[in-house]
């Protein structure tokens, strides 16, 4: 759902922030349903990061301003709790009394990686679209 959600915004971003996309369009570009789209979306909507319009020309649209939110926020919306954050090799008491072998690497991994989700805005994300797709003749 996380990649869904991420793919998702790419798409979200690259418009203007007033522009409503229709699900269709979103899902199609991503390869899923309609339906799956507007499941991944919601934790976004209920805490405020997209708006959900709905009828027969619905869709969404961002609910803030991608230039100052930071990709963080999404995360942590879409990953509650840093459970991505745990350890790799399935230890439920990873610590640094309680070690395992890759710990410390992957502690100092990790909180590299919080860094730049905390400076990168969700406006970035329109970076990582995927390259247009030739016109077909």
């Amino acid at each position: 759902m996380t990649e869904i959600c991420l793919r998702g915004l790419s798409f979200l971003v690259a418009k203007s922030s007033d522009d409503l996309v229709q699900s269709a369009d979103i899902a199609t570009k991503l390869g899923i349903s309609p339906t799956y789209l507007s499941k991944a979306f919601q934790p976004l909507a209920l805490n405020g990061i997209l708006r959900s319009v709905r009828g027969r020309n619905g869709g969404w649209i961002l609910a803030v301003d991608p230039a100052t939110t930071p990709l963080a926020r999404v995360i942590e919306i879409l990953e509650p709790g840093g459970r991505w954050k745990k350890c790799v090799i399935g230890n439920s008491s990873c610590a640094d009394e309680t070690a395992c072998p890759f710990h410390f690497t992957w502690k100092a991994t990790v909180d590299e990686f919080c860094k730049i989700l905390d400076r990168t805005m969700i406006v970035g994300l329109a970076d990582f679209l995927p390259p247009h797709e030739p016109t077909r003749s």
